[in-house]
């Protein structure tokens, strides 16, 4: 190294070629990497910018979730304008094996409710409860189908629905999971189909679950000859959809658009769908 400094000092033509070379080169690397350093500070204000919207749009849904009401949010949340706007749909719906369903008057001529039974270890009981309370007058009601979700974390037990006075003793005919990662299961009954009625009024359908976690989520269903789907789940479907501005550009940032079922038993609120737009 200090032979080739030498010979640079010694022959100062060759070290100013050396120098403009190198200042070339800086010039060649200053301007790209100060683009990208502009680049980089737009995508990190625009990033932040669509989280602030994402976030104020939650805020949103949140307040259409208490007063389930279309409004424009007085206040800016996250520097961003939000508006809110809540459509309720006239007929009822019903959540039945993990979709929304239309339901029908007449689903108030049987009912179908879930339970589980604890012990001090797993397995529990998971039993099914489908009970005829049809105005004078109705007629017998058969039953097609009855199924259930179950909490998650947890999984039917092979063969423990073979007990006397179910629906169906034998295994669900369909089993998988829904997106919530939740086991649903489902039994097509037989014919003759068996019923339910006013010298009848309640069936069951009994079998075992093991599994860990908070036992919350589940609930059952049936599908009906006369009734059509009817579920444990039934209310009135909302769709809120929240969408933050930008009040400086006008620029829509995010939208939220969302469905909720409010039960008509207690008004618990089922949040169904969630998708993030822009």
């Amino acid at each position: 190294m200090l032979r080739f400094l030498k010979q640079i000092n010694g022959e100062r033509g060759q070290a100013l070629v050396i120098v403009l070379v190198l200042l070339v080169l800086a010039g060649l690397m200053i301007t790209p990497t100060l683009g990208h350093a502009a680049n980089t500070m737009l995508s990190v204000r625009t990033i932040e910018k669509n989280v602030n919207g994402l976030y104020a749009a939650e805020a949103g849904v949140k307040y259409a979730l208490c007063n389930l009401e279309s409004v424009n949010l007085t206040e800016n949340i996250n520097q961003m304008e939000v508006t809110v706007v809540v459509v309720e749909e006239e007929a009822p719906f019903v959540l039945y094996s993990g979709e929304l369903i239309q339901g029908k008057e007449q689903s108030n001529w049987v009912s179908v409710d879930s339970k589980i039974i604890v012990g001090e270890t797993t397995p529990y009981e998971y039993k099914i409860i489908v009970t005829w309370q049809a105005e004078d007058g109705a007629e017998v009601i058969h039953l097609k189908e009855v199924g259930g979700r179950l909490p998650v974390g947890y999984s039917y037990i092979e063969g423990s629905a073979v007990v006397d006075g179910n629906l169906a003793k034998r295994d669900p005919d369909e089993l998988f999971e829904d997106a919530g990662g939740a086991c649903m299961l489902n039994w097509e009954l037989e014919t003759p189909l068996p019923s339910v009625s006013e010298n009848n009024t309640v069936r069951t359908q009994t079998f075992q679950i093991d599994g860990e976690g908070n036992l919350e989520g589940y609930y059952a269903w049936i599908l009906a000859g006369v009734t059509g789907e009817v579920s444990q789940i039934t209310g009135t479907l909302y769709t809120i959809t929240a969408t933050a501005i930008c009040p400086e550009t006008d620029e829509k940032t995010s939208k939220i658009v969302c469905d909720v079922l409010v039960e008509h038993d207690d008004s618990t609120k089922n949040i169904i769908s969630w998708e993030v737009t822009k």
